[in-house]
């Protein structure tokens, strides 16, 4: 499998998880999963792209 797959799926699974736990209406779930979603995605790519400016 590929890393971005398995990031992706992550990212997707938590984000499902915590808008379950955190939000009642099933708007505000939907809104807060995508945002989530989106934003540990778009972190965790901005991570990788600032590790490979490390000289290791």
């Amino acid at each position: 499998m590929n890393h971005l797959v398995g990031l992706v799926l992550l990212a997707l699974s938590i984000g499902a998880v915590f808008a379950m736990i955190n939000k009642e209406d099933t708007r505000e779930r939907v809104r807060y999963f995508l945002s989530l979603s989106a934003y540990l995605i778009l972190g965790s790519l901005a991570a990788v792209w600032l590790m490979q400016l490390i000289p290791w």
